[in-house]
């Protein structure tokens, strides 16, 4: 690891999944990684993680790779959040088409996206809100990840409103306790949410009752039925595509 204030490393990696590597250099890095025979988000495909949280000054970070002689898989992939919203943090070179997180590419989830349906709102206090940036009502959300997936699957299966969604909320929650969220008409029990995991419970919600009224779908009958009930328009332009599924 290369950072602007210097080199550290090469470090080993653990033998197996009671051993880890875990050299925190203050205010550097932080490296996470288990051995060989752990299974991250039970996946099948064998892959394992390497996670690196960068917590230096600003400047050019090199991160160099070794393969073991004994492996025989000469692949890496990397993936950095947030995709799109920041453009500060940013790879430099050996770039590649998506921004999906790996761990949502699974083959039996359901990934959607997240699309803009409004972008103001008059909060608890009878106070004009808005958000700016993110893109307008009927556009793809900034930070909602694309495909295609590493291994060259669509990735996105369909696209749900996230941006911004009004939801019940727990009086005591954490975003309760900023009123610009809570809106008016909702007594303090309704408020704002949004980004994907907005969009994902809308989703989940209408599996749900899909599966009230079918028990026995699978996976690939729900995204079948997901995909063929969607709607395309102007905004998804011809679809199937990486970006709305």
């Amino acid at each position: 690891m290369q950072t602007p204030d210097g080199t550290f490393g090469p470090y080993a990696p653990p033998a197996n999944e009671d051993t880890w590597v875990n050299p925190v250099v203050a205010g550097q890095f932080y490296l996470y990684h288990s051995g060989m025979n752990t299974d991250f988000f039970n996946a099948t495909s064998n892959k394992r993680e390497i996670y690196l949280r960068l917590d230096g000054r600003g400047g050019t970070y090199s991160i160099t790779l070794t393969q073991s002689p004994a492996a025989t898989t000469k692949r890496f992939d990397a993936t950095l959040n947030p995709s799109k919203l920041f453009t500060a943090n940013a790879f430099t070179n050996f770039l590649a088409p998506g921004s999906i997180w790996d761990a949502a590419t699974a083959f039996n989830n359901v990934c959607p996206s997240d699309y803009v349906i409004r972008t103001t709102w008059t909060d608890v206090d009878g106070i004009a809100r808005s958000i700016s940036g993110q893109e307008t009502p009927g556009q793809i959300w900034s930070g909602s990840g694309v495909g295609p997936t590493f291994d060259g699957r669509l990735g996105v299966d369909v696209a749900a409103p996230g941006d911004s969604i009004f939801t019940a909320y727990n009086p005591k929650s954490y975003f309760a306790t900023f009123r610009f969220n809570l809106i008016q008409d909702g007594l303090g029990l309704y408020g704002r949410a949004s980004a994907v995991s907005a969009a994902a419970p809308v989703v989940t919600g209408t599996i749900a009752l899909m599966l009230e009224m079918n028990p026995k779908l699978n996976s690939t009958a729900v995204k079948s039925l997901l995909q063929s009930s969607a709607r395309a328009d102007a905004f998804t332009g011809a679809v199937p595509n990486t970006t709305w599924g």
